[in-house]
């Protein structure tokens, strides 16, 4: 699946709205706080109403804690969580860790084996939902 086929057929938001700035050591971009979160959740929550997803990627441990609440990485990358309380209606969750690189995350054992699960629910959700024709052609 293309980036450009995702992004044509797949609504992308982030779990707050300003950028947040670079991270006091200089390495990567800093963590909103608490606050900064809670203060974007309105524009979440009418971006989740509006698009009335069936599938729900939270992409990194903002957006996994915004959606399914605290929760470690190893309990819940490479399942599926059918969550009915969303704006916009029930959708299935499948979260799955940031891709920027600064985690060890999915270098540990047994955890490429997590993603590469959480990537086939997406497609079987997917596939299920008669969407996942849209993303290949």
């Amino acid at each position: 699946m293309s980036e450009e086929k995702l992004r044509q057929h797949a609504h992308i938001t982030a779990v707050t709205k300003c950028y947040p700035g670079k991270a006091a050591h200089g390495k990567g971009d800093r963590k909103p706080n608490p606050q900064e979160v809670e203060n974007c959740a309105p524009y979440l929550e009418e971006a989740l109403l509006l698009a009335s997803p069936t599938v729900v990627v939270p992409i990194g441990a903002l957006a996994i804690e915004r959606i399914l609440g605290p929760k470690p990485f190893s309990e819940v990358i490479g399942k599926e969580f059918l969550k009915e309380d969303l704006p916009g209606g029930p959708a299935w969750v499948i979260p799955i860790p940031h891709p920027s690189g600064a985690s060890p995350w999915p270098y540990l054992p047994g955890n490429r084996e997590k993603l590469e699960k959480a990537f086939r629910l997406i497609k079987k959700r997917l596939q299920a939902g008669n969407l996942y024709s849209r993303f290949l052609s």
